[in-house]
């Protein structure tokens, strides 16, 4: 099964090609880097799947983020509530990965949570549905 592709190209109804969901890790990055990865990406709306949207690093905090990401044209979502990786149920992760896939038709998105390696996040179960369930295509950055 194909879980990671390196096709970085998103564009599904007029160009004919299956959306891609990009998914990012933030730990060992600054936000003006992070928000530097996502421009060259073409990134349009991150989506936050944190449980709880702070961090440690309060330039990360749901807020201090969500404004550096306004500040640069890029949107922001929190959709821990349904996304999260701690208590969340996979219905809850089924319901949440629809909305992601739907939004993925109309604009290039990233899912974010703190580990920067996939293997070592729940972003990798939320792959494998928007995989499975979706055919959407998935670039870790």
């Amino acid at each position: 099964m194909l879980l990671f592709s390196g096709n970085k190209s998103r564009m599904g109804d007029a160009g004919g090609q299956e959306p891609v969901v990009f998914t990012v890790g933030y730990q060992g990055r600054d936000v003006p880097g992070l928000v530097r990865l996502l421009a060259e990406n073409g990134v349009a709306l991150l989506v936050d799947v944190r449980e709880k949207p702070y961090s440690r690093k309060v330039e990360f905090n749901r807020r201090a983020l969500s404004g550096a990401l306004a500040a640069a044209g890029i949107e922001y979502a929190w959709m821990g509530d349904r996304l999260g990786g701690f208590t969340c149920s996979r219905e809850g992760w089924l319901a949440g990965c629809a909305v992601v896939a739907q939004w993925a038709k109309s604009k290039s998105l990233a899912l974010m949570c703190f580990e920067r390696s996939v293997k070592a996040c729940h972003r990798q179960k939320l792959a494998e549905i928007l995989v499975q369930e979706h055919g959407i295509g998935i670039v870790d950055l």
